[in-house]
C-alpha cells in the first residue's frame, strides 16, 4: 500500500418485523464485548457456518453482516485469546441485532510436550503442508477493503472497494486476478500535496501471506535464517489448539527485519494467524519505494520515511480447508518537502475482509474483466453506486465515512475557489 507504492454470555435481541419471504435479504448487526470488562473487541471473526460468508468487528466491536434466505443459521464468533462461540440465529425477521459477551480462554497452555518441539520445525512443516491445508482448487473470493489516511486527527483520504479475487489455488504459483466491482474514493488535494494514495491489486494480493509465503521476508528461506523463533505455548483459536510462536531478529544486521507472532494449528500445522511489524532497531533501513521511485521523489524534492509498519492477518476454514479471512495494515509515513514547506506524519490504515467464497467458479476472469496489478484501484471509474454500499457486507466503519467524505469534498471546493 500506499503513496504511489502503493483488522461467554450471549444475548440475542430481535428488533424488526416478521416477513413471509423465503429468499430475502437478512441484516445481522451486533457488538462483541469482553464478558468481564465489557470492552469492545476488535477484529473478531464473524462467520456463517456452512457457508463462505463472514465479516469482522471494527475498533468498537461492531459488525454488519448481510445474507439471504430464511430459517436458522449458525454464527461462529472467534477471536485469539477467547473461547469460540456458536450462536443459532432464527432468520424470521429482516433485521437481527446481537450482543455478544466473549469469555477469555484459559490462556497459554505450557504443556510439557511443547518443550520438545522446535518452533522452526513447526513453521517449516506448516510451509510444507500448505498444499494440504489450504484451498487448492481454483476459487473466487469476494473481498472488501477500506483505507484511510490521517494527519493527527484530520482525515486526508478515505476509499472503499468491493472486488472479486480469482485464486488459482494455494498450490499454484500463478498470480491472482482482481475484478473490481465498485470503488469510491475522496482525497484532500491540498493537504496531500498531489500525492496518489490508494491500493493496487498486487498490494491486495500481498495481504495473503500464505499465498505469497515464498516471497515473505520472514518465512522465505533467507528470512527463516535471520530470525529467532520461540514457542510460547498453546492458545485456543477458532476451536483449535494453536502453537503461539514469537519471532525477532537474530542479530543486528543493516537490513529490514521483523518481530511478531504466528499461530499454527497444532493438529494440522496450518497457519492460522500472523501479527508482525518491522523491528524498531531495523526501521531505519526501511526505504520507501524502489530505486527509480526514490530518484523521482528526489527530483520532486519529496522525502518519504517509513516510521512504522504492522500487518495482522487471520485465516478461516471453508469446509476442511483454510483461506484468507481478514487483514489489517498500519503504516506511519513521514512526509517532507523543503520547496513546498511541509513536514508531517501520515498514518495510513487498510482494513480487508473476505466476505464470501465461491468454489464453483473455477474459470479465470477474462482480460477485459481484470484490473492490471500495478493500476491504482482508486483511479478507476466504477459508476454511480446508489444504494450499493448499504446493501453490501462491509467492515462496520469506525467513523462516519459519509461525513468525512463530505468534509474533504468541501475543503477541495474551497481550495479550487481560492486558486
Amino acid at each position: 500500500m500506499i503513496f504511489k507504492r502503493f483488522y461467554g454470555l450471549i444475548i440475542v435481541l430481535i428488533l424488526a418485523y416478521p416477513t413471509c419471504a423465503q429468499n430475502r435479504s437478512i441484516v445481522i448487526t451486533g457488538k462483541v464485548l469482553d464478558i468481564i470488562s465489557h470492552a469492545p473487541l476488535e477484529s473478531v471473526s464473524i462467520l456463517i457456518r456452512g457457508s463462505g460468508q463472514g465479516t469482522t468487528t471494527n475498533n468498537n466491536g461492531m459488525f454488519d453482516l448481510k445474507t439471504n434466505g430464511a430459517g436458522k443459521i449458525e454464527l461462529q464468533i472467534s477471536s485469539l485469546g477467547y473461547k469460540t462461540q456458536v450462536i443459532p440465529v432464527h432468520t424470521l425477521k429482516d433485521t437481527i441485532q446481537i450482543r455478544i459477551l466473549l469469555s477469555r480462554s484459559a490462556g497459554l497452555l505450557k504443556e510439557v510436550v511443547i518443550t520438545h518441539r522446535s518452533p522452526l520445525l513447526i513453521i517449516q512443516k506448516a510451509i510444507q503442508n500448505i498444499p494440504n491445508c489450504y484451498l487448492s482448487v481454483p476459487h473466487t473470493l469476494k473481498g472488501f477493503y477500506r483505507t484511510f489516511t490521517k494527519k493527527q486527527n484530520e482525515y486526508l483520504q478515505v476509499s472503499e472497494a468491493v472486488f472479486d479475487i480469482y485464486n488459482y489455488g494455494y498450490v499454484k504459483r500463478k498470480n491472482n486476478q482482481l475484478r473490481l466491482i465498485k470503488m469510491r474514493s475522496v482525497i484532500d488535494d491540498q493537504a496531500t500535496h498531489g500525492l496518489d494514495i490508494g491500493m493496487k491489486p498486487k498490494e491486495v494480493f500481498e495481504l495473503d501471506i500464505v499465498k505469497k509465503i515464498s516471497h515473505n521476508p520472514i518465512f522465505n528461506e533467507e528470512g527463516l535464517r535471520k530470525h529467532h523463533f520461540r514457542l510460547e505455548g498453546i492458545e485456543y483459536y477458532q476451536g483449535h489448539k494453536a502453537y503461539e510462536i514469537t519471532f525477532y531478529p537474530k542479530e543486528k544486521l543493516e537490513k529490514v527485519l521483523y518481530e511478531g507472532k504466528v499461530w499454527v494449528d497444532s493438529a494440522t500445522n496450518a497457519f492460522m494467524a500472523f501479527d508482525y511489524k518491522i523491528s524498531n532497531e531495523n526501521l531505519q533501513f526501511s526505504h520507501f519505494g524502489n530505486a527509480v521511485e526514490r530518484m523521482m521523489m528526489n527530483l520532486a524534492d519529496l522525502q518519504i520515511f517509513n516510521k512504522g509498519e504492522r500487518l495482522q492477518t487471520t485465516y478461516r476454514e471453508v469446509g476442511s480447508k483454510w483461506i484468507l479471512s481478514t487483514a489489517v495494515y498500519n503504516n506511519t509515513l513521514g512526509l517532507s518537502s523543503k520547496k513546498k514547506n511541509y513536514n508531517f506524519d501520515a498514518n495510513v490504515r487498510v482494513n480487508y475482509v473476505t466476505t464470501n467464497v465461491d468454489t464453483l467458479h473455477q474459470t479465470p476472469f477474462t482480460n477485459k474483466e481484470i484490473l492490471g496489478n500495478n493500476k491504482l484501484i482508486e483511479f478507476q471509474d466504477t459508476g454511480v453506486a446508489g444504494d450499493f454500499w448499504k446493501d453490501y457486507t462491509i467492515i462496520f466503519p469506525d467513523f462516519d465515512v459519509e461525513k468525512v467524505g463530505l468534509e474533504i469534498k468541501a475543503r477541495n471546493e474551497k481550495f479550487k475557489i481560492r486558486h
